[in-house]
């Protein structure tokens, strides 16, 4: 079973494109972020970028009302790909295809709600 959920902020507006049967895609990076006390006690804040991808209908509708900074929950699956990089060595990378997300409100739209 692969099932990725995950709830971050955009990193900038999402990057829209058409297949050549006129499918749409959506490109972007989630920012999600933990905190831990370091071994001298202080909090420290790890932020990782996860990079999602998102097709069809709900890439266009992500697309229409999500920007960057957007708080974004999603539910999807984990890929692996690779490629060559610009100096000819192969990489590998993970990212989220995006089959569902939710609609969430962040805090600081909650703030008149007890």
């Amino acid at each position: 079973m692969n099932i990725v959920n995950l709830i971050g902020y955009l990193g900038r507006d999402f990057d829209v494109a058409y297949t050549s049967e006129n499918k749409c895609y959506a490109r972007n990076s989630l920012a999600i972020s933990k905190k831990f006390k370091n071994s001298k006690g202080n909090e420290e804040i790890q932020t990782s970028w996860i990079p999602i991808a998102i097709f069809g209908k709900t890439a266009e509708t992500a697309y229409l009302h999500f920007t960057k900074g957007s708080l974004f929950a999603c539910s999807g699956e984990l890929i692996s790909s690779t490629y060559t990089d610009k100096d000819g060595n192969n990489r590998n990378s993970l990212s989220v295809i995006v089959h569902k997300f939710y609609w969430v409100s962040s805090s600081k739209d909650n703030k008149n709600i007890s």
